[in-house]
């Protein structure tokens, strides 16, 4: 995939595509029993992703509408 895409498209979506994985990590979460391995390994994929998204969005200047919505909606989801 990456040689069909230059790195200037890439960087417009690396931070959806971090985002989009925070959603799918959120799940696996989900469905984790606690105090396993993976239970934390997912936990910290999730609050990093969580930290660097908007940062990135920053760095590469492409904030984007669907970007905080996609925020928005994971938060919805946390909360659940």
């Amino acid at each position: 995939w990456y040689c069909f895409v230059s790195e200037e498209e890439m960087s417009k979506y690396i931070a959806n595509i971090v985002t989009v994985s925070r959603i799918i990590f959120s799940v696996l979460l989900f469905f984790t029993a606690p105090f396993l391995v993976y239970f934390y390994i997912f936990y910290l994929i999730c609050g990093i992703s969580d930290m660097i998204d908007g940062s990135i969005a920053r760095y590469f200047y492409t904030e984007s509408e669907t970007g905080s919505s996609l925020t928005r909606w994971l938060i919805l989801f946390s909360l659940l």
